[in-house]
Parts: C-alpha cells; structure tokens; sequence
C-alpha cells in the first residue's frame, strides 16, 4: 500500500491538459478533460481495511454525469495484489454504438516506485465489432474499444480516466442515471456526481435502502449534486438473495416526471397499425377458422409466434427501444423480445382480443416501485391479453411451451409498466401463472430374478406444467441421443454399474402440457459376492429428492434464503424381491412454512414400494429461521437413504425362506418389533448411530440403511436443465 503527494498528481494533469486532441478511430479519441472534470487529480488513499477480491484493490471510483453535455466522466484508481488480478484487470474494455456515441480517453498510468508512469501514448487502442455474445442471439452495431495494457506489474496502482459523450436520440430530452454507493469489494473513495442546469426543473434524486442526502454546490448556471463515501466497507452479497432485497446501495436521478410520461413515450414507440402481411393474414384466418375456443385461440397466436419466429435480438439504435416494422421481421423470421411482442400484439387483436404490451426487468423487477420513473428501468416485453374477462401473461420468447392458456408457466415478474396512453403507474403482480400445474413423478421398479442375479430396472417418470416445458428444452438441446447418454450415466453413476440400455420412450402430450418417459435398464448383479465377505450392501437412495432440497450454499448470511419454485418432486422405489421376505410398513410426514415431505414404506406380495414426496410451499427463509430450517431438511435427508444388506449364507442355505424380516431406515430410534429382525432390544435404525452397519459387519436376516456415499455431484439436470434468456 501507499500514499502519494497530491503535487505529483497536480503535476500531470497539468502536463496532460497540454496535450492535443488525437481522434484513433470513429467515435475514439485521446485529449484532456473537459474544464468541469474538477478535483480528480486528488488522489485516494487504499481502504482501510482492504483484502485482495480477485486480487485488486480499489483506491477511488469516481462517476461524474453532465446531463446538459450529453457526458459521462469517470475514473478507476486499482491497484494489482496478485498476479490473477493482473490478468483479470489489466486489459481495458469500452462498448459504445458509434451511431450516438462517442469515448474521450483522458490518462492512463500507472504509479510505481514514487512515481507516476505515462502509459496512454504508448498503449494500442483496438476497436473490433462487438457482435460476439451468440450463445444469447444478441447482435447490434455496437464496437469494443480494447487496450491490453503493457508492462503492468503486482504492486502497480492503475489510474485511468474517461469520458463517454452522447445519448440515444430515441429517448428525446429526459435524462436518467443511477451509479452504486457500494461494492463488492472495499473502495477507498466512491464518489457520484451530476452538473445539474439552475434552468431545468430541480433534480430528482432517490436513494437506497437509505437516505443519503447529497451535498449541493450552487453556481450562477449550474448546481452539484455530490454523495461521496469515503473508506466504503465490501458488502458481501449471499447467494440465493430474495429478489426483493437490494443488497447494494444506489442513488439515481431522473427528469422523468412520471410512469404515465414514460407509457406515453413507449407507446408513440410501440405503435402498430397497417394490415397484416400475408403470411400473419394467412395464419389469422386459419386459427379463426377453427372450432376452438378464445383461450384455444390465443394459444394457437402466441405458439405460432414461439415456435416459427427465432429469436435474435439487433438492439440498433432506435431499436434498443422500439421494435422492428412488422413486415421486416416477417422477412426476416426473426425478433427479440419487442419484436415477438409485436406480431403477438398485433395478431390477437387481429382476431378480437384486448391485448397491449408490458415493459418488464428480468431481474430487478420486484424492486421497480422503489425507483424513479425512467425508461432505463426496463430490459424485457411481454405481452398481456384479456381472455374470457381474464388476465393472461405470455412471453413469445419462450419455446417449447406447452398447455392452453392461461395454464402455461409466466413467472413473477413483480412490476411492470403496461404500454398504453390510459396507463398511470406501474401494474404489480406482473405474471406469475400456472405455477400450480408443474410437478415431476418418477418411479423407478427394480426387478429381482435372485440377489446374486443381473437386475432389470424400469424408470417411468410424468413432468407436468413448467417442468414439461424444461424437458423440451432439454430434448431440443441434447438431442434423444444425448438426454439417453446422460440419463444412463445418471444411474451407472449411482449403483457403480454400467448398464445395458435400451431407447428412451418418449410421449408428449402438449396440449395437456404432460410428458411420460420410458428408461430401461439391464444392470450386472448389484448385490456382488466378494472373497472373504459374508454379505453385501446396496443402497436404493431418493437421489431425485436430495438433488431437491435446497440446502443454502452460504450458511454465513445477512439476508434471508430464496427457495426454488415451483418444486414438486415425488420419487417411488420399487423393489421387486426374487423371495418372501417381509418388511413392516413405515411412515413419515414433515410439514411446515417452507416445505412439505411424506414418506411411506408399504409391501405387496414381493413387491417393496419406498415412497418420498417433497414440495416447496415459500419463497424465502428469513434469517432468525435458518438453521430451523437447515435442521428440517436434515431430518428429510436422513430418510433418503435406505441399504440392503444380503447374508450370502442365509441365500445359499435359504434357511430362512427369504432376505430379511425388517427394513431399517436411516432415522435413529428403537426398532418396534425386534422380534421380528432377530435383533436385540433397542437396535437403532440408524446406519449412522449403529457402529456395525457403518462398518459394514454382516447382521443376518436384516435389512439395514448406510449412510449413502454416491450421489455427491448428481445433479437434477438429469432431468432437467435450467434455461436463462
């Protein structure tokens, strides 16, 4: 660490305010600042106490806005703690659209030794296309401007400066902005400030999650509105934070006056009128042209759109806010979320229908009514319809959906703005539909011709609802052929066997939005004699269930736990037993805020049935409950793993007629008939509690549960892959 004389810093801007203006390439250039970048020569002591985050320190970030000037200033004092920061830091990245916009680049050093080091006429600027993010179809004109700093060591403190000119002409006059008061990693100086016109309208400026009042400079033209933070402590932000929780202070400011006026802007944007082309002509009176009802006809729309028209998003100027004309994204066959959108729109009130545009945040959406009204507050368009005087969300981004509407999934969006003149404010409950109607059943029937004997397993499994809709993303992605090798390594992975396999079964019913799959497998002897071993262990483990309970990644928290949903998973073992051994009945339910589990043991004949129901009732676990809650799903846990044991002296002989008399699950408590397992008085179920099961010593005629060693890793994208946009 270090500290430096302000003279030095003094010294070089003054040296560098002598410079000339040097363009390197459209929309790039290299001169002083502007005469009201005030005071960033001062330079900003290290945090107090700093810790290498990915190995950098920051010593200031600066933010300066200059709304009349259509400018943004800023500036990045970092210093490099180890050689992964330098990789990571050290190669500087601007994206701009040339269209509107322009980058003043102002200094950059480095401070090394007692001294400052000059690197900006040395270093090389690139300026490459900036279409390179094809696993998210996202395409624009915009350009990289790129310097892979030289001769930059650990130990150096990075200073560098910057000013981005312009505004997208789409948004007219209104300004807006925020910046963080807070970061991940610990800053020495965070400071944000706006030049605000004395001739405007006074500043709207909103902070959060607490008031932090600015200090104002008043001038003869122009007043500053500053909030510094000095010595900003790192805010640690846990995993699984509820949505509705903003970890990270901010402040924003906005001459939007209200979300009426930003309705009023978006719809002159999202105005569509004319006839349709050919093709939507043609498909409007197919879909018309049929027995259906309203709902069966807005679905019919909204798939057409889904599954015949890809998605590409060209945010080009303009278009980062207003969509396409609808005949050219009929030529082309493609649109992003505004685009779909629009021919969505246009076709449902083609066929008679009420339905408008709804201006959404993918991520911060819950949080909106704490913002000021701005157009920036958006990055997603969905569509609202009224179907049979109901409410009804649909997303044409999505794919491979299934089920009539209104029962096809929307998530919760939180708040929205709907895009029409009436509108006055944000719309809250923005979407969350059919959640209720997702749901995953899997069984799985191990058939037994004799302990020492191959095993046939069958695997039947129905999703329903949203998780239907993830398997179909998943087929389409992996292919029959994929999703076959994966479910297979799955199970090999799990009984440490690799089976033969035969083709998945598939059966799709999309308008119920159902889906049964068929797995068949044919596995070498699970029970395996080995010498000088008197039994053999195998557990037939609820791996589905334990890959679905959501233990927090981060014990160590300061805001409450999100849970995953919607989750409901029922898991059913069968084992088909190749004798008449007996097992007792069994049962266990566990309810409360968060979840909900039932567990049951139950004998047929020969048939043994081990059945887990697991659901997620909430949203979130508030801090005070957290460790109730760790020790609730510890209690399911340990009914999730059931092994059996086989006495090959009591198979050969077959002195007992059979394997076992009692199964033992992996809860602790004294077994209710020790009669029955031939056992002593008071054994505990517990492979974990009963030293002799954990060892693995052979206990004739008993069944008994060990704590299940595989499964670490196995992840439920077995079944289904998580899908982002």
């Amino acid at each position: 660490m270090f500290r430096v004389a302000a003279v030095l810093v003094g010294l070089f801007a003054a040296s560098l305010g002598e410079a000339l203006t040097s363009e390197v390439a459209p929309g790039v250039s290299v001169e002083p600042a502007s005469d009201w970048v005030e005071a960033e020569v001062d330079f900003i002591p290290p945090p107090s106490n700093p810790y290498a985050e990915g190995g950098v320190v920051y010593h200031q970030i600066l933010e300066h806005f200059r709304p009349e000037d259509e400018a943004f200033f800023s500036r990045l004092v970092m210093e490099f703690q180890s050689q992964q920061g330098l990789e990571d830091s050290s190669t500087l990245v601007w994206n701009i659209d040339p269209e509107f916009e322009r980058l003043s680049l102002h200094w950059i050093r480095v401070f090394r030794d007692g001294e400052w080091i000059d690197l900006l006429p040395d270093v090389e600027i690139d300026v490459v296309d900036a279409r390179t993010d094809m696993q998210s179809w996202f395409y624009d004109d915009s350009k990289d401007v790129m310097i892979i700093l030289k001769k930059i060591q650990v130990g150096d403190v990075l200073d560098y400066g910057f000013t981005r000119w312009g505004s997208n002409p789409v948004v007219e006059d209104y300004f807006s902005g925020s910046a963080s008061l807070g970061y991940a990693v610990p800053v020495g100086q965070i400071e944000v400030r706006v030049d605000w016109p004395n001739e405007n309208q006074k500043l709207r400026f909103r902070t959060y999650p607490s008031e932090v009042a600015p200090e104002v400079t008043e001038g003869e033209e122009r007043s500053v509105y500053s909030w510094k933070i000095e010595d900003a402590s790192a805010i640690i932000l846990d995993a699984n934070t509820p949505s509705t929780i903003d970890v990270f202070p901010w402040v924003q400011f906005s001459d939007w006056p209200s979300w009426a006026a930003v309705a009023q802007w978006a719809s002159d944007l999202y105005e569509i009128s004319g006839e349709l082309p050919p093709v939507l002509r043609e498909k409007v009176d197919e879909i018309l042209a049929t027995n259906g009802n309203s709902a069966e006809r807005a679905t019919k729309v909204l798939e057409y759109v889904q599954d015949s028209i890809r998605y590409v998003s060209i945010p080009v100027g303009p278009h980062s806010y207003q969509p396409y004309p609808v005949t050219h994204i009929m030529d082309r066959q493609y649109g992003d979320c505004k685009d779909k959108s629009s021919l969505v729109v246009l076709m449902l009130r083609e066929i008679g229908f009420d339905a408008d545009f709804v201006l959404v945040n993918s991520e911060e959406g819950q949080t909106l009514d704490r913002r000021l009204p701005s157009q920036a507050a958006f990055d997603h368009v969905i569509v609202r319809a009224i179907i049979d005087d109901q409410e009804v969300w649909m997303d044409p981004t999505d794919s491979e959906e299934g089920g009539v509407l209104p029962d096809r999934y929307m998530e919760n969006f939180g708040f929205g703005l709907v895009v029409s003149r009436a509108t006055e404010r944000l719309t809250g409950d923005v979407g969350p539909q059919a959640s209720d109607k997702a749901s995953s059943s899997l069984t799985e029937d191990f058939s037994f011709t004799g302990f020492g004997e191959p095993v046939e397993l069958v695997v039947n499994t129905r999703v329903t609802g949203r998780d239907a809709d993830y398997f179909r993303w998943e087929l389409a992605a992996n292919g029959l052929g994929g999703l076959e090798r994966t479910y297979a390594n799955y199970y090999a992975t799990i009984y440490d066997q690799v089976p033969d396999t035969s083709p998945i079964k598939i059966s799709d019913d999309r308008r119920e939005n159902v889906i049964d799959i068929e797995e068949r497998y044919l596995f070498p002897p699970l029970f395996v004699k080995r010498a000088g071993e008197e039994s053999a262990v195998v557990s037939f483990s609820a791996e589905i269930i334990r890959d679905q309970l959501p233990y927090p990644s981060d014990r160590i928290r300061t805001t409450p736990l999100s849970l995953p949903r919607p989750v409901r998973q029922t898991q059913t073992i069968n084992i088909h037993l190749p004798d008449d051994s007996v097992f007792d009945s069994e049962d266990f339910e566990l309810e409360n805020k968060w979840f909900r589990y039932e567990f049951s043991v139950r004998q047929e004949g020969r048939r043994l049935s081990i059945h887990h129901e697991f659901e997620i009732l909430a949203g979130l676990v508030s801090l005070e409950k957290l460790s109730e809650f760790e020790e609730s799903l510890d209690e399911v846990d340990r009914y999730l793993d059931y092994s059996i044991e086989v006495n090959w002296d009591q198979v050969e002989g077959n002195s007992t007629g059979g394997l076992v008399n009692q199964l033992l699950n992996s809860f602790s408590h004294p077994i209710d008939d020790p009669s029955a397992s031939g056992e002593e008085e008071g054994l505990e179920r517990s492979g974990i509690e009963n030293e002799s099961t954990r060892q693995g010593v052979a206990v004739p005629w008993v069944v008994m549960i060990g704590a299940s060693s595989f499964g670490v890793g196995i992840l439920f994208a077995r079944l289904f892959l998580d899908r982002r946009r």
